[in-house]
């Protein structure tokens, strides 16, 4: 415009129209930029909620230890209360006659509950008269730690208690090892 006698200074520019290729470019990074801070977002809020869940499960595995805690303390309490009951009122009564009536009590407890529970499955139990001494016999020998069974409480069965020794045999052709039974 100099050739006409104007001299232009500055210009304002108040409205610029890029091409529609660079509009687009421009629009699809600041689209990303947003998915970018939105997808953190949503991690975030994700990785507290896991947090949380984690924390309340916890604290609901606590209070049910404790309360199944307390729930064994108040069986031990009834049992130890009626052993003592029972053996004053029925004059030479020892501690296992007693644990053997509560078992065979639990046992026939176990089976009306199982019977008139609806849908229950099928269930395999020994019903023959032996049945409840011979869960008695193995609830009893497992309170002992595998111990034989205690006089009159079917010491016809003894429990197995010790395994035999079979130790490995020495690699072939190894001098001087004595042999593991006899010891020469």
């Amino acid at each position: 415009m100099s050739n006409f006698g104007f001299n232009i200074l500055t210009a304002l520019v108040t409205d610029i129209i890029p091409d529609v290729k660079v509009k687009a470019a421009m629009n699809d990074i600041n689209a990303a930029q947003r998915a970018q801070v939105a997808a953190q977002a949503r991690g975030e809020a994700e990785k507290i909620l896991k947090v949380k869940q984690a924390e309340a499960e916890a604290e609901s595995k606590a209070l049910q230890g404790k309360g199944i805690a307390a729930e064994r303390q108040a069986i031990i309490d009834g049992l130890s209360a009626s052993i003592e009951h029972f053996q004053q009122g029925v004059p030479g009564a020892t501690s296992e006659d007693v644990m053997a009536l509560v078992l065979l009590t639990q046992y026939f407890d176990t089976l009306r509950d199982i019977g008139t529970r609806g849908g229950t499955n099928t269930l395999f139990l020994p019903n023959n008269p032996g049945a409840s001494n011979d869960f008695q016999t193995q609830i009893l020998a497992g309170l002992r730690g595998g111990h034989l069974p205690a006089p009159g409480i079917d010491a016809a069965r003894p429990i197995e208690t010790t395994r035999p020794y079979n130790p490995p045999a020495p690699p072939a052709g190894t001098p001087n090892t004595p042999d593991p039974f006899t010891g020469q």
